[in-house]
């Protein structure tokens, strides 16, 4: 699975989990989206990094 891939799954991981939120008893499920949305802004800076690493290499 490319990072990619893995970035669109887990955001699609966060919409389905968002529609589960009722009003009451659903704090494990916020603290999933919240730590899902966590590793996807990781997983977006690693493709930044990526993309700034090979459009350097471009210049060379």
């Amino acid at each position: 699975m490319t990072k990619i891939d893995y970035l669109t799954f887990l955001q699609s991981e966060i919409t389905e989990l968002k529609s589960r939120f009722r009003p009451e008893d659903t704090g494990h499920i916020r603290t999933a989206v919240s730590v899902l949305e966590d590793r996807a802004e990781e997983v977006k800076e690693e493709l930044r990094d990526l993309e700034d690493m090979l459009g350097k290499g471009d210049m060379a």
